[in-house]
């Protein structure tokens, strides 16, 4: 869609010097009676272009057309009806010269078409010919009489007035708006100065509304900015006392560790020694058994001697024969008893291996689970210095923001600096403008 700046700048300059330059009480070109068949024929234009959907061009140029060759004669009510429809029906620059027409037009003066080129004029950038302009409005609606019926118009028109050069005075930051300030009021006279005062003050209004919105929103801002610190901050003492936490329960650990693994280790230390008196034992018992089976095997052999000395039974050396064999069994006794202490030391001795192989597997274990515990935990404390790192930082971005930065409090500010917040302009607004109008002029008396 064309935008209206583009579309109403391309004549703005070029119109606004032909108002300058034509005298106020000259007739216009477009200069007709007031006839009862305007109004009908303009609120029919009206009704034609005024849809829910969108009308083709062709079809409101048909519309107006045949209504136009009805009247016999142009009329600026008729010309502004149609800008109106066009524009309704995006079609802004089919609808200039007509919007021109009309805003030109010293009979009727069609104040609502002038206040539309004012619009453009400043949304345009046009500030010095808008200004020019605004004075002419204000000449041309102080010349309406009070007890004219189109004075409701002109009363109206004051207003307008009122908001537009409040607004260049103050928020709108133009500067040469409060020079013409005291001429316009000069203009309008005392008629209409009143409704210039009451633009002035609804725009002081409404701008105080919107100050006090966004003062409320900044503190709301800055509250919430505070709160936000103050929940950052507790996050963050909660981390710190969960990274105390987790770095204490590390030192526990290890102290837990280090305990546990001394206790096995001092168990197999014992075992150690247990296992060396073993293996000492054991050579011991080597040694007992080696010299008992060497006095067993002298022991036979005597036997064995004395009794092959004895074949012929004479019984000489039965005596000896029988110490020799108590000898013998005695020493067979004690090599049972060395044979048993021997299997009763091998014994303890695996039973002290399988303990000290457990004692091993516990203290691998130990070893295993503080190993996984304190990984997980140094884990645990990297997340949480991670987070800690974000919080700061999220902490950091909390400070740096200004409450005016904030989207809501921008768009009031936004707002506050935008015409359309004092005046509209809205094309549904300027039709029911101009049906006002139309109602006014055909009361007896309007011209």
């Amino acid at each position: 869609m064309i935008s209206r700046i583009v579309i109403l700048g391309l004549a703005l300059i070029g119109w606004s010097a032909a108002c300058a330059a034509e005298p106020a009480a000259a007739p216009s070109s477009l200069m007709t009676p007031v006839d009862s068949r305007v109004g009908p024929a303009v609120l029919r234009l009206l009704d034609v272009g005024f849809q829910d959907r969108a009308v083709p061009a062709a079809d409101l140029e048909l519309s107006y057309q045949a209504l136009r060759n009805d009247l016999g004669f142009d009329h600026p009510y008729l010309e502004y009806a149609y800008w109106l429809v066009l524009s309704k029906n995006f079609s802004q620059l089919q609808g200039l010269p007509h919007l021109q027409a009309a805003a030109q037009s010293l009979h009727p003066v069609v104040l609502p078409a002038r206040q539309e080129m004012i619009r453009s004029q400043l949304e345009a950038k046009h500030r010095p010919e808008a200004l020019e302009l605004l004075v002419d409005l204000a000449e041309a609606t102080g010349r309406v009489a009070p007890e004219s019926p189109m004075a409701a118009d002109a009363h109206r028109s004051a207003r307008w007035l009122g908001q537009i050069l409040a607004y260049l005075e103050g928020p709108g930051g133009v500067e040469q708006a409060a020079a013409i300030s005291a001429p316009v009021q000069s203009l309008l006279g005392t008629a209409y100065r009143d409704d210039y005062q009451a633009g002035r003050n609804n725009v002081a209004a409404i701008q105080r509304d919107l100050i006090r919105q966004m003062n409320e929103l900044t503190a709301k801002a800055e509250a919430k900015k505070a709160e936000t610190q103050v929940q950052i901050d507790e996050k963050k003492e909660l981390i710190s006392q969960q990274q105390q936490s987790l770095a204490d329960g590390v030192d526990r650990m290890q102290t837990s560790f280090k305990e546990q693994v001394g206790s096995v280790d001092e168990k197999l230390k014992a075992m150690e020694r247990q296992y060396t008196v073993s293996m000492e034992s054991e050579q011991r018992l080597l040694t007992v058994q080696t010299f008992l089976q060497a006095e067993m095997n002298r022991l036979r052999q005597q036997i064995d001697i004395a009794r092959s000395n004895d074949r012929n039974n004479t019984g000489i050396n039965r005596g000896r024969i029988n110490s020799l064999e108590q000898a013998y069994a005695a020493a067979e006794i004690q090599m049972s008893l060395t044979t048993a202490q021997y299997a009763y030391l091998i014994q303890g001795r695996q039973n002290l291996i399988q303990q000290a192989q457990t004692l091993i597997n516990e203290r691998q274990a130990l070893g295993s689970q503080y190993q996984s515990a304190t990984s997980q935990t140094h884990n645990q404390l990297a997340l949480m210095e991670r987070w800690q790192n974000r919080l700061t930082q999220v902490a950091q971005k909390t400070a740096d923001a200004a409450a005016s930065k904030d989207p809501t409090v921008s768009g009031i500010r936004r707002k506050i600096g935008n015409l359309t917040t004092y005046d509209s302009g809205s094309l549904t607004e300027q039709r029911q403008q101009l049906t006002d109008l139309i109602n006014m002029s055909m009361l007896p008396g309007a011209k």
